[in-house]
């Protein structure tokens, strides 16, 4: 319904920056990258809400963090509001993505998350 808005935020100042090579028919271009490799440090990343009600909450930063448990090394795979935008459903992936859970987060009570299917 447009009352609110779902975003990630990204923090990847901790990833390794290293140099790739990009081949094209006539020249190699050197390109920094910032790439995680296997067992070093990977993304910080969250999940916020943010109400569009209050005209003044982006203005004033208010957003409600979604809590992703302790475990930080993770994916967030997917993010959709469910029908009523009331409850808000994502994908919380392992980093060796042996685990996939489907968790449902209700807009109102952020601290509220159900997981409803793990795999």
């Amino acid at each position: 319904d447009e009352s609110a808005i779902a975003f990630t935020r990204v923090d990847e100042t901790e990833v390794e920056l290293v140099v790739r090579n990009e081949i094209y028919a006539d020249e190699i271009k050197l390109t920094k990258q910032r790439y995680p490799y296997a067992g070093k440090k990977n993304v910080s990343i969250a999940l916020g809400i943010i109400s569009l009600a209050n005209s003044n909450a982006i203005k004033d930063k208010e957003v409600s963090w979604i809590d992703l448990g302790e475990e930080s090394d993770i994916y967030i795979a997917r993010v959709n509001w469910l029908n009523d935008s009331k409850f808000l459903s994502f994908q919380w992936q392992s980093r060796d993505q042996t685990v996939l859970d489907l968790r449902f987060v209700s807009v109102d009570n952020p601290k509220q998350i159900y997981t409803v299917l793990t795999e």
